[in-house]
């Protein structure tokens, strides 16, 4: 669950990342590894 309380902390401090963290939390929560991997790096190439 770290990864969800990191992504809510995310979504609080931050919230113009919020579309990207409930996003992120959305691929997590449904165990899509595969989806989740390229938006992380897009993510990560973002910030």
């Amino acid at each position: 669950m770290a990864a969800l309380q990191y992504l809510e902390s995310l979504r609080s401090s931050h919230p113009g990342l919020g579309d990207w963290s409930n996003s992120l939390a959305d691929l997590y929560q449904k165990k899509l590894w595969h989806q989740l991997t390229p938006k992380l790096e897009e993510f990560l190439a973002f910030q």
